[in-house]
């Protein structure tokens, strides 16, 4: 999936004015849930930029059993209030329910942004979330239980002020099960290749010469540019485009 492309394929839960379609991108101006179902595989990599103003006040509900509720029975809960997160499950049976903290991260750099891109590699057989922002990671997230509850197919995203969210670029692919390592590698094969591809098609002319908070910093002619993580679609290397860059612990 990449969108969102027809905001009909998305279901707002009220009140229904909170979200609407914005130049490709979803727009919150108050307090409400917008979810698509989506057929994910049970190792899926879920990713979006995101924006804000003033204020992060924001959840993301994976593998939810209702799209008409901002509180289904079923679901990973991530919240994300100002610079702190955290992850809860909720689950229902027919012979128990409950709500669990699976863990929970303070990210300081979001309360000097206003926007970021986050990947989520989702395992739903082993019971692990690994959630990136602008290429590093987090925090992984474990469920010890994963086989309780009765997952669905929903993705929501939950604005709970009303400070504007814009979410746009909202990808999801099939994953290997293997979580990429912390930190982008830059060497001898990475420093120095020119020719970025960003994921609109734009090609960028330049020189990389570092890695800063979740930005590619390159050279071009006498002046350094930043480009985040989160647009650069291939790197060339030895003359050949690879989707995704090098990455080391």
């Amino acid at each position: 999936y990449r969108g969102p492309n027809d905001f009909d394929q998305w279901q707002p839960a009220q009140p229904k004015e909170a979200w609407s379609p914005k130049g490709g991108a979803l727009k919150s101006i108050k307090a409400g849930s917008l979810a698509c179902e989506l057929e994910a595989p049970e190792r899926c990599r879920i990713g979006f930029d995101l924006e804000w103003r003033s204020s992060l006040r924001l959840r993301v509900l994976f593998f939810s059993d209702d799209g008409g509720t901002a509180h289904p029975d079923n679901c990973y809960d991530f919240v994300m209030q100002r610079s702190f997160l955290y992850l809860r499950k909720r689950w229902l049976t027919e012979n128990s329910g409950g709500s669990r903290i699976l863990g929970q991260a303070k990210l300081p750099v979001l309360a000097r942004t206003t926007r970021g891109r986050f990947d989520f590699y989702l395992d739903r057989r082993a019971g692990t979330i690994t959630a990136f922002l602008d290429g590093e990671k987090v925090h992984q997230f474990a469920d010890p239980e994963p086989g309780k509850g009765t997952m669905g197919k929903w993705l929501h995203f939950v604005s709970e002020d009303f400070y504007p969210h814009e979410i746009s670029r909202i990808e999801l692919w099939d994953w290997d099960g293997e979580v990429p390592p912390d930190r982008l590698e830059f060497g001898s094969k990475l420093a120095g290749v020119a020719d970025l591809q960003l994921r609109d098609g734009t090609e960028i002319a330049g020189e990389i010469v570092g890695f800063e908070a979740g930005h590619l910093l390159v050279r071009q002619d006498s002046q350094q540019a930043r480009f985040r993580l989160g647009e650069v679609k291939a790197i060339p290397m030895n003359g050949e485009a690879r989707e995704e860059p090098k990455r080391e612990k």
